[in-house]
């Protein structure tokens, strides 16, 4: 994403990011709203020693993101801060499912 969208790199600290331009998508929405369960997904995991409720987690994730692949671009939005917290939420994705869950 980095590569493809280089213009936009480095992105600003996580906190002067204007992240109020997403709530206007539906797409955007549900991304975060799953991301946000990441936590309580892991918890139970471990509590219950079930590892299929991470990987419906990464599926749904994964669907999530490929859902909004063409309404949600980045690489062509006019707007730089709009484009700035798109790719900061789909970098924020990527490392969920990289990082946190191993895929």
């Amino acid at each position: 994403m980095e590569r493809k969208n280089s213009e936009l790199i480095p992105l600003p600290p996580p906190s002067l990011i204007d992240t109020s331009s997403l709530t206007s998508s539906q797409h955007a929405r549900d991304i975060t709203i799953l991301l946000r369960s990441y936590l309580d997904v892991m918890k139970t995991a471990l509590k219950t020693h079930e590892p299929s409720g991470v990987v419906t987690f990464a599926f749904r994730l994964a669907h999530v993101i490929s859902s909004p692949w063409e309404t949600l671009i980045v690489k062509e939005e006019e707007n730089t801060e709009k484009a700035h917290a798109r790719l900061w939420l789909y970098l924020c994705a990527r490392d969920v499912l990289v990082l946190r869950c191993g895929f």
